[in-house]
């Protein structure tokens, strides 16, 4: 039996171009010995969106999953013969959605969708009048002089600091154009997403659809920002000097939301922030971070990694969740998770920019996958229209809208 992590290591050296003779010899020595690693491999060598397909297939390989597969899909199966919608795995791959998936119909879940990229050469019922392809990096850049600047959608990120430029070092504007800037937000509209490095060397991920407001250069003793929609941060750790002049002591992060405000200690963690969402929500990474409730300023929560607070009109609190499935939109992935139709549509909507309207009453039913965020939208309905859901797409005043209906 092969030894995965070795495997694995080969088999990206492989796919970047960065193998040795001695390692590509041992690659091919392995793929004699085991042809199911050649026949995966042939499939990702043309398509970098396979490679966590192919990371999931040699887990499986390599453990021996299949008969408690067999027996979970049985079991399953005998609990849900009577229930509607339901779309079982085919896909040896997709094993972990099938453990949550069986899970939540043994408590009596209805509807249930269990969906894998094995569908998507199946016929489809969807009407695509006009098709919308996976987004480009576009933002613009609002200056507190009150000019804006649209950033070159072929640009990764922005570096911010006494010279403004992108993350490559090329330059936005003329010099005299920034040169007094103190304050800039930067929005990432619907169908896009951006990176920025902050003055003090703080990442920040924006995901569709949000707005970050920074200063260029921060202060010595507190730093600030302002969020709405939603992030991943990995803020840096500063220190000042204290008024006693001796002591160096933390300098604090905080990031501000309409319900929340963030005090951040050297940590990464997400915040989504949307304004139309009923829950605003910070899900730690690593570190520590508090995070006080801007209703009550008394109420305030410490989190954990592995904890996301969660506040509304009316109070915080706190709940574990899975922190891969948060960040999947920064992995370039679309993550559903026992997740609603309207969640669900609701998410894409903000990916591919659109307009939903519901015919009907709202089809209830969950959504159990991982999707990769560089498909065209017809993609990602083909799979979701497993469900018993239809869609149709239409047009109208150079706005796309999705039908929806059972």
């Amino acid at each position: 039996m092969y030894n995965l992590d070795e495997l694995l290591v080969l088999l990206k050296k492989q796919m970047d171009g960065s193998i040795s003779e001695t390692e590509a010899a041992t690659l091919a020595d392995l793929t004699a010995r085991y042809p199911q690693i050649h026949q995966v491999l042939d499939k990702v060598q043309d398509d970098a969106s396979l490679w966590e397909d192919l990371l999931r297939k040699l887990e499986l390989q390599q453990k021996d999953e299949q008969a408690w597969e067999v027996s979970l899909i049985h079991r399953t199966h005998q609990k849900i013969n009577a229930t509607k919608h339901i779309v079982p795995i085919s896909s040896r791959k997709s094993y972990r959605f099938l453990k949550i998936a069986a899970t939540v119909l043994l408590v009596g879940m209805f509807s249930t969708l269990f969906i894998t990229y094995s569908y998507l050469n199946r016929d489809s019922n969807i009407r695509i009048v006009h098709e919308i392809n996976a987004p480009s990096s576009r933002a613009v850049l609002h200056l507190d002089d009150g000019s804006s600047l649209e950033l070159d959608p072929a640009k990764v990120g922005l570096q911010v600091g006494e010279n403004l430029t992108y993350a490559d070092g090329s330059a936005l504007g003329s010099e005299a154009n920034l040169k007094a800037v103190k304050m800039a937000t930067l929005e990432v509209p619907k169908g896009s997403s951006y990176q920025l490095a902050l003055s003090d060397g703080s990442k920040v991920w924006l995901n569709a659809g949000s707005t970050l407001t920074y200063p260029l250069l921060f202060s010595a003793k507190e730093r600030i920002v302002e969020l709405k929609g939603e992030a991943y941060f990995e803020v840096a750790a500063k220190t000042h000097l204290a008024s006693n002049g001796n002591t160096q002591i933390r300098t604090p992060f905080y990031i501000k939301t309409q319900k929340q405000t963030v005090e951040v200690i050297g940590t990464a963690f997400n915040i989504e922030a949307y304004a139309e969402d009923e829950l605003e929500k910070t899900t730690l990474v690593h570190g520590k971070v508090k995070v006080h409730y801007t209703a009550n300023t008394a109420s305030s929560l410490f989190l954990e990694p592995g904890e996301q607070a969660q506040s509304s009109r009316v109070n915080i609190k706190k709940a574990a969740v899975q922190v891969q499935e948060v960040l999947g939109w920064k992995d370039n992935h679309f993550v559903f998770n026992n997740t609603d139709l309207s969640q669900a549509l609701k998410i894409l909507s903000r990916w591919y920019d659109f307009d939903i309207q519901y015919e009907g009453e709202i089809p209830q039913t969950q959504f159990y996958a991982a999707i990769n965020r560089t498909n065209k939208l017809s993609t990602v309905l083909k799979i979701l229209e497993k469900g018993g859901v239809k869609f149709r797409m239409e047009e109208e005043n150079n706005r796309f809208r999705l039908i929806v209906r059972k």
